[in-house]
Order: structure tokens, then sequence, then C-alpha cells
């Protein structure tokens, strides 16, 4: 949450920590993002109400959506 409301680009590492480890280019906050929910298999959408960043509940209507789409961080 921090992030996108403090960063306009992101890196992702991946990888064992302290073992082995790689990282991807910087690239946008939306990329960034998209990449690191996919691996937690979280997708996010944001509130209309507040423009806050919501988690969706794992296997709704909106959550199956997003991931068909490989839109796993909605933001305007």
């Amino acid at each position: 949450m921090m992030l996108n409301f403090t960063s306009d680009r992101l890196m992702v590492f991946d990888g064992i920590p302290g073992e082995k480890g790689s990282s991807k280019r910087i690239g946008t906050l939306q990329n960034g993002m998209n990449t690191f929910l996919r691996k937690m298999d979280i997708t996010f959408r944001q509130d209309p109400r507040t423009l806050r960043p919501r988690v969706n509940k794992k296997g709704s209507q909106l959550d199956k959506k997003q991931k068909s789409e490989g839109k796993y961080f909605v933001a305007a």
C-alpha cells in the first residue's frame, strides 16, 4: 500500500533470501505491482469512492476476471 502512494517506479526481486536471487529492470509501478502480485496470487482493485487500493477476495468474480486478463493491480 505504501509503495502505491509513494512510488512511480518499482524493481521486483525474486529468489531465496540470503542464498540466490535475481531482479528485473526498474519498471513502472503498474508493471512491478502486477509482477509481484502475480507471484503472491493476489489481485487489487481501486475503491471507486476513496480511490485507495483494495485486495479482492480470493475466488471472487472480480478476482477471477482480473487474473484471466492478467491485471493483478488496477489503479487509475
